[in-house]
């Protein structure tokens, strides 16, 4: 691999380690990076600064980064976290970086097993917090399964092993995830990919990433790392991760990228990160605080820097015993930038600051198993938070995000644009935004979709007054929609995936492969 992380830690900083995953496995060489907070008064002739143990650390933070990357793709967020007071350990996971590359099996559990390993042969014991990113995440819930003692907290960023997949769905996967796949991608192929899939965000740091894998084609090792990464995806498959959500009891703060394009599966199940966030939602027992970052793709540790680091450092203050601020009032005003406004309209609002950002505390001040009903409301609050309007008795509406009063107009204008947005009054917390939907869907610029509603459909809704019919008519609704919705994101993104993804000589067989899927799919009734 080229020289990542070196803008952060002095060239041959990184070290490695034989480690043994369990009885019977052969030894295997980690590399990895271990950044120290800076001592307070460094001794003469010693530089203050990360990798070297200098001030006691408040605890330890193990970074798991995700398919085909390495511990460089960390090199942005180390610095806050180790100044923060934590000792961050970031290692190259086996068949990635500059660790070994063995021809094997690449399991959930072996991985696991060699980050415990690391943390004994470093001599840190007890349990630490773990972050992990996209593949790094299910290797991160693996190790919170089989070993909980070493997890306080996990902080998951667009992690794998939440979606789940059918058995026909993982069959196709593995037909189509080949070493001649992966290793025939040339320069303008993963361009592409980089731009429309991994990142929501383009930055020169995105760059750097993308030239990086680039140059990388025809080095030394590399037929080792694509067959490594080749077997780690037929690993994130067998994994049950994402069928043993309920049973993981560590406290989990949970952050995806609305515009994530590889989870879920873009060609499979299309959609958006909000589903794959849902899920986690309804079925993790400790989740703390789940965050849904709008324009962020799969890298939120790098497009998303500061929101990533502030939820990291949120569930390793957690995992230290800190108590957390709690959050404010339910019927509490962030003061709006036209103060002056605010006060002719509503001199009586409390105000506190912004929830639009990941960093407001939500978390509670101990690390034991919240209740469900006040957990499920804390990571509902977090999904809605990116946009809270709140309607004034004078029907004013006020965009907490943008800590100012909008129209209607502007509104629907959000609307239509995609975002997500949520209505409450201002005293009541009730939830108005059905009802606002409406008046959106009235205004001078959206009236005209109001046409492709046909007349029987808005008198059945008018002549309807039975409740259980009204039930029913509604669950249609839904259905029907939620069907039109998923085949549209499914063919736009199964398009997408074909035009930049596959060579012209493997579409067909990509074709073929997703007619018989979505027809087994239509006779077997998989969902």
């Amino acid at each position: 691999m080229l020289d990542p992380f070196l803008s952060l830690c002095a060239p041959g900083q990184m070290r490695a380690l034989d480690l043994v995953a369990g009885p019977g496995e052969a030894p295997l060489s980690v590399a990895y990076f271990d950044s120290h907070p800076a001592p307070q008064s460094p001794p003469d002739g010693a530089a203050a600064g990360a990798g070297a143990p200098g001030a006691e650390a408040r605890g330890v933070i193990l970074l798991l980064h995700g398919l085909g990357e390495h511990a460089g793709y960390w090199r942005e967020n180390v610095p806050a976290l180790v100044a923060a007071g934590y000792r961050v350990l970031a290692p190259d996971l086996a068949g990635h970086g500059r660790s070994a590359k063995p021809q094997r099996t690449y399991g959930m559990e072996w991985q696991a097993a060699l980050q415990v390993a690391l943390l004994d042969a470093l001599g840190v014991g007890g349990a630490v917090t773990v972050v992990g990113h996209s593949m790094g995440g299910q290797v991160a819930m693996r190790l919170a399964h089989l070993y909980p003692a070493r997890v306080r907290a996990l902080a998951l960023l667009a992690p794998a092993g939440v979606e789940t997949f059918t058995p026909s769905e993982a069959a196709w996967l593995r037909k189509m995830t080949t070493p001649q796949g992966f290793a025939g991608r040339g320069a303008a192929a993963l361009r592409a990919h980089f731009e429309r899939n991994v990142f929501g965000r383009w930055s020169p740091v995105a760059e750097e990433h993308l030239q990086e894998r680039v140059a990388l084609k025809g080095k030394p090792g590399f037929s080792d790392y694509i067959q490594a990464v080749v077997a780690s995806v037929y690993a994130m498959l067998d994994d049950r991760a994402a069928y043993e959500l309920e049973a993981l009891r560590a406290p989990v703060y949970l952050l995806f990228g609305e515009d994530d394009r590889l989870i879920p599966n873009p060609v499979l199940h299309g959609g958006r990160a909000a589903a794959v966030a849902e899920r986690a939602r309804a079925l993790l027992p400790n989740l703390r605080r789940l965050a849904l970052l709008p324009g962020v793709g799969h890298m939120p540790q790098i497009e998303a820097l500061h929101e990533t680091n502030a939820l990291i450092l949120d569930a390793a203050r957690l995992a230290g015993g800190a108590a957390l601020p709690p959050e404010g009032p339910a019927g509490a005003e962030p003061p709006s930038a036209n103060a002056d406004a605010d006060a002719d309209a509503n001199s009586d609002a409390p105000s506190r600051s912004s929830p639009s950002s990941p960093s407001s505390p939500s978390s509670p001040s101990s690390p034991s198993s919240p209740p469900r009903a006040a957990r499920a409301a804390r990571a509902s609050w977090s999904l809605r938070m990116e946009i809270l309007v709140k309607r004034y008795p004078n029907r004013r509406l006020y965009d907490t995000s943008r800590s100012a009063y909008v129209t209607l107009d502007e509104l629907a204008v959000d609307l239509a644009a995609g975002k997500r947005v949520r209505v409450e009054d201002s005293k009541t917390g009730e939830d108005l935004t059905q009802r606002v939907l409406l008046q959106a869907l009235l205004t001078d610029g959206q009236a005209h979709k109001l046409r492709c509603l046909p007349q029987d459909f808005l008198l059945t809704l008018l002549q309807l007054e039975d409740p259980s019919m009204l039930t029913l008519f509604g669950h249609y609704v839904r259905t029907t929609l939620s069907t039109f919705s998923t085949a549209q994101n499914m063919l736009q993104q199964q398009l997408e995936f074909v035009k930049h993804n596959i060579k012209p000589t493997g579409a067909a067989e990509l074709l073929s492969g997703l007619t018989a899927l979505l027809t087994s799919r239509g006779g077997k009734g998989e969902s």
